[in-house]
């Protein structure tokens, strides 16, 4: 407990000296904190009007102790006690240890009272008002990175009037874990300073029930018509119903391929272009959500026995990000690619080769490639001119599944044979050899 206040003096110490030293005037803004402040969070009220030095009348109140990596949590400014209003506000979340940066991404929100901001060249990373109206509470969602472990704190600057304000109001400590480890972290609760009023359950946005029909996805629309499309599970394209979704489009010389992954929690998504529709020596393009923003990779692939992926030695410069998006744990990319690929040894010619599309998506990153596809995983069905547009499915497994099935029901047959052979014919066929062995002996060992 020692250990966990003073690191939090410590923040909140950092966060004093930076205010002091970055005091630049600004014009206070109705319609919310500038971006100029995103490090200091202080606001500048005519004549220089410091923050107020009291205990602060209001809170940041979280819905959970615990978050799992690319997980959804709600996050309130409420008053103390409840139904006290303000004004503006500003909220962001940074690492509670050195070098404190700011952490993880807002969702856009309903509120017209609340607008996104973008801190530090990162979407969405902080949040202020929108109008000063007053306010009796403020709901945000917010989501940790999916490469992001540790602690988080919570700090928000609230002004109730225009001579009265608090900067860096914390929340309680916020622990970001692994995705399959959240059970096994006890919840903690605060209590609060006062009743608060009664809530519902939080759900986030992306769980929600849907009410209403929902609206068919954009990405759909060219669909065999100006781009070759290809998700997983295979059909889902028909259906509009995909986990996973990629799209090739060529034009002239102009290679383009996007990418979208609707799994909640995903940590990738990521493409190959494979000769055999199997994994190995594929080239890979992957896209990875780090602090808010879509990083771009390329990859290469080994195969059997030591299935892995590696960046290392594969030019990062043959493809360019284009398009990116991270909302609400949607993932979407749109890359160009040059037409030649060198990667070693291995050529990857687009205009002149025909390559099996091999679409990827998971919840796990390794330090130097993307973690197993767990999500999913599926080749498309044969090799295509990338330039044909074409509908496309995936590669059946049914040939594969028929040769498991016969070699069991041989292996449970055969091997019942030879033991039957084995104990009641080894003293039927006495003496009776074939290549100087017994022909009991060499029946049964052919089972």
């Amino acid at each position: 407990m020692f250990k966990n206040n003073t690191r939090t003096l410590v923040l909140g110490a950092v966060l004093i000296a930076i205010q002091t030293i970055s005091w630049t005037p600004i014009m206070s803004l109705p319609q919310g904190a500038p971006e100029t402040v995103c490090d200091t969070m202080l606001p500048f009220h005519g004549g220089g009007i410091p923050p107020s030095t009291s205990l602060p009348p209001f809170r940041i109140e979280t819905s959970s102790s615990v978050v799992g990596q690319g997980q959804t949590m709600r996050v309130d400014i409420v008053g103390v006690p409840p139904g006290l209003s303000f004004g503006g506000f500003m909220l962001q979340a940074r690492n509670r240890n050195s070098p404190h940066q700011i952490i993880g991404q807002f969702n856009p929100s309903s509120d017209s009272r609340v607008k996104q901001m973008n801190c530090e060249s990162s979407v969405g990373n902080s949040v202020t008002h929108s109008n000063t109206s007053p306010k009796q509470s403020v709901s945000l969602e917010w989501q940790p990175p999916v490469d992001f472990l540790g602690e988080v704190l919570f700090n928000a600057t609230v002004a109730q009037a225009y001579d009265s304000f608090w900067v860096g109001i914390p929340s309680n400590t916020v622990q970001v874990v692994r995705r399959d480890t959240v059970g096994s972290y006890p919840q903690t609760t605060r209590l609060p300073y006062v009743t608060p009023p009664p809530r519902g359950p939080y759900t986030p946005q992306t769980e929600s029930p849907m009410t209403t029909q929902p609206q068919d996805d954009p990405f759909y629309t060219d669909c065999g018509r100006s781009k070759t499309c290809f998700g997983f599970p295979d059909g889902c394209i028909e259906t509009k119903s995909c986990k996973s979704i990629s799209a090739v489009m060529v034009r002239g010389d102009v290679y383009e391929f996007e990418m979208k992954s609707l799994s909640s929690g995903a940590a990738y998504i990521a493409l190959g272009l494979s000769e055999d529709a199997k994994m190995g020596d594929d080239l890979v393009t992957e896209c990875v959500p780090q602090n808010g923003r879509v990083s771009l990779y390329s990859s290469y692939t080994s195969g059997a026995p030591n299935y892995a992926a590696t960046r290392a030695n594969v030019p990062q410069n043959k493809a360019r990000l284009i398009e990116s998006s991270v909302i609400d744990g949607v993932i979407y990319c749109k890359i160009q690619r040059e037409v030649i690929t060198q990667v070693s040894s291995k050529t990857f010619d687009l205009l002149n080769n025909r390559y099996h599309l091999l679409i990827a998506s998971g919840t796990g990153l390794k330090e130097n490639s993307v973690g197993y596809h767990d999500i999913g995983r599926l080749p498309s069905a044969a090799p295509i001119n990338l330039a044909v547009v074409q509908d496309l499915s995936g590669s059946s497994t049914l040939l594969l599944r028929l040769h498991g099935a016969f070699m069991v029901i041989a292996w449970i047959g055969t091997t019942s044979l030879g033991i039957i052979l084995a104990r009641y014919f080894k003293q039927t066929w006495v003496g009776k050899q074939i290549c100087g062995k017994d022909q009991w002996f060499v029946v049964s060992s052919m089972h």
